[in-house]
């Protein structure tokens, strides 16, 4: 009886996903604060000390800077900046939120990247956001949205949750996250400002909890029989007998 629990174990132990290079400050929350000046005023900086783990581009070039509450007086084609409340809008989550905007008509699309591990049974990637739709890739191919959870509308001026289908990309390792303004089929300006990414994965389904039940009526039924407490194990194996055909039904 002590070897079947340990074999139970021990399978349960090969199912848990495994992750050797996660995906990293998905909510934006890892900010340098050192490099930030004081009262908020906007600023430029690093990548690195800002945004840690991304990387920006604009067209073929990647940003090695980009800004803290800034907003250009004179828009160059595009920027990316991380916020907080003292940018005047709070982010959705935490301390911080990323926007990002393209300027003018036309203009190179600007994106921000990284690479990581898509999590085992995953089958959901969902953002929250206002203003303009995200474009979201993994390897270059755009997910599609499956739910949107708020005000609907386009562009959205209230958070609102929308989820990604990701189950064609489902535990793929070292693939390639890409989150940018969705291409605007008018050539028109576009941004948006998101937070709080994450990768959703389902409950665990009802043949894994019938499984760590037995599981746990085994070690029962082992820790009664040391006892010598036959009465007791003969109605624990009724009562299971009972519940498994009460289930059937």
């Amino acid at each position: 009886m002590k070897h079947l629990i340990l074999i139970g174990l021990a399978s349960l132990r090969i199912a848990l996903p495994v992750q050797s290079n996660p995906f990293q400050n998905l909510g934006f929350e890892e900010v340098n604060r050192q490099v930030l000046p004081p009262g908020g005023v906007g600023t430029l900086a690093p990548i690195a000390n800002l945004l840690p783990g991304w990387q920006a581009f604009l067209g073929a070039t990647e940003l090695t800077t980009i800004g803290y509450n800034y907003l250009p007086e004179l828009p160059g084609p595009g920027f990316v900046t991380i916020f907080d409340s003292l940018s005047g809008t709070s982010p959705f989550a935490g301390n911080f939120g990323l926007s990002i905007r393209e300027n003018f008509e036309n203009a190179p699309p600007i994106w921000v990247q990284q690479r990581g591990d898509i999590p085992s049974f995953a089958q959901r990637l969902i953002v929250t956001l206002a203003g303009l739709p995200l474009g979201v890739q993994i390897d270059g191919q755009p997910l599609n949205v499956v739910s949107v959870i708020g005000s609907g509308a386009s562009p959205t001026l209230m958070p609102t949750t929308v989820e990604y289908d990701l189950t064609p990309f489902t535990g793929r390792q070292n693939a390639l996250l890409t989150i940018g303004p969705a291409p605007d089929p008018f050539g028109n300006q576009n941004g948006t400002t998101f937070d709080n990414i994450f990768f959703a994965v389902p409950e665990p389904g009802t043949a894994s909890l019938f499984a760590l039940g037995a599981v746990g009526l085994v070690w029962q039924l082992w820790r009664l029989r040391r006892k010598q407490n036959a009465p007791a194990a003969a109605s624990l194996l009724h009562q299971y007998g009972s519940t498994r055909q009460l289930n059937s039904n």
